[in-house]
């Protein structure tokens, strides 16, 4: 945990490091940063007024969602692109 001189801004992170929250008390918004067990994707999110989600693939894939509290709490897939196209492989690692 910390928190800025001032009061302002509050900061968690969990025990194994892969979700980090930080809560701003002024604007009472809260911002998340997760990051998977296995490293294959990182999102980042601002529940302020837009509950927007932003999902980004290590395979090149970008989600962006909205957390839609008024419908159950589901997420909302607002759109969804592959920026980068990997090659298929067979997993064999090749040394330089």
């Amino acid at each position: 945990m910390s928190l800025t001189l001032d009061g302002s801004v509050f900061a968690t992170a969990s025990i194994k490091g892969i979700l980090i929250r930080i809560f701003n008390s002024l604007t009472r918004e809260i911002y998340s940063i997760a990051i998977s067990m296995n490293l294959k994707w990182v999102a980042a999110s601002s529940f302020g007024p837009g509950k927007t989600v932003l999902v980004v693939g290590i395979d090149g894939s970008f989600r962006r969602c909205r957390f839609d509290d008024g419908q159950g709490g589901d997420m909302v897939e607002l759109e969804h692109k592959h920026f980068v196209s990997l090659p298929e492989t067979d997993g064999t690692i090749v040394e330089m």
